[in-house]
């Protein structure tokens, strides 16, 4: 069963956004009864290889995405992202042995998920964050990436299409309508109106704030996210031919995995 343990990162000493703060709200009403652990500069390991890389680069974003899987393998429990907005209670999730959701039919996303101490799909994601000699190209590899490459292998098989509640050896993957009923670049900028979006079966809501994160064009190519992506071109200048080339590799990329 999931310990009733709310799990939160912040690095950087930035100043919380307020829609940061409506999410903590949304918690603090629907999950009256557990316990947060906030992890940041004074409670986590920064001297893990891969940690301190992100750091140093100001990544934080990447930071987070080892410090969550560490937090929730050594505790168990449930992390949030902090712009994670709760519409009702986890209760009914505790009793799995590890749930996550898929944030569209391709990918496996990291803004919630929960588990009992130990999780050995946990420690098949921890796999590519174990280089001790991290070098800078992984800080481009999102934590969704790992997530869903993490799963296959877990599974032992490969996995192309999240539309429906996946369960495989005691995990289990929700739809997006459980906490990604908002798509990613749908809510760009704020959409107030974002309850909107939420289903019946709606559980929690990502409002995709990203306040750590500035995906580049190539990020957001190889992450599928290619509307968005173009919104980072600046047609005014020449498109070199480095750029094409790299352009077309990132696409080929996205197809792939």
């Amino acid at each position: 069963m999931i310990p009733k343990i709310i799990h939160y990162c912040w690095y950087g000493n930035g100043e919380y956004s307020e829609i940061q703060k409506m999410c903590f709200a949304s918690w603090k009403k629907y999950l009256p009864d557990y316990q947060f652990m906030l992890w940041n500069e004074s409670n986590s390991d920064m001297q893990q290889p891969f940690v301190k890389l992100a750091y140093e680069n100001k990544k934080y974003a990447f930071v987070s995405d080892y410090v969550r899987l560490k937090a929730v393998y050594d505790h168990g429990g449930i992390y949030l992202d902090t712009d994670m907005f709760v519409l009702k209670s986890f209760d009914d999730l505790l009793n799995h042995s590890f749930f996550i959701g898929a944030e569209n039919k391709d990918l496996i996303s990291a803004g919630i998920f929960g588990s009992e101490k130990g999780h050995d799909y946990i420690k098949e994601c921890f796999k590519y964050y174990e280089d001790p000699n991290p070098q800078e190209w992984q800080l481009k590899l999102a934590i969704p990436r790992i997530l869903t490459r993490g799963f296959e292998s877990y599974i032992n098989k490969q996995f192309n299409v999240f539309d429906k509640i996946v369960t495989e050896k005691e995990l289990v993957v929700y739809t997006p309508e459980f906490f990604y009923p908002l798509p990613f670049d749908v809510n760009k900028p704020f959409q107030k109106d974002f309850l909107k979006y939420a289903t019946p079966r709606s559980i929690a809501i990502h409002l995709w704030e990203g306040s750590w994160i500035d995906y580049d064009f190539f990020q957001l190519i190889r992450r599928g996210d290619y509307s968005v992506a173009m919104h980072k071109i600046d047609f005014k200048k020449k498109l070199t031919y480095k750029f094409l080339i790299k352009s077309i590799k990132a696409l080929i990329y996205s197809f792939k995995n």
